[in-house]
């Protein structure tokens, strides 16, 4: 298969032309870990609002 377990965690090799999706409740969600890769032509949306970006922890503010 595209994933391999182990006891230190899941790699998988997202195929070219796919996506792996997560969801935002990662312990109740139904996504590429139930459903398996999205191909890129199922995706119609665009994201207009990013709320939390760790590459740029200044947004959010930092660690206390």
């Amino acid at each position: 298969g595209a994933c391999q377990y182990s006891g230190s965690g899941v790699v998988c090799r997202v195929p070219a032309g796919h996506y792996f999706m997560m969801g935002d409740n990662r312990d109740n969600s139904e996504d590429s870990r139930c459903w398996g890769f999205v191909p890129d032509e199922n995706i119609v949306g665009r994201a207009f609002f990013i709320w939390m970006n760790f590459g740029n922890m200044g947004r959010i503010g930092g660690f206390r």
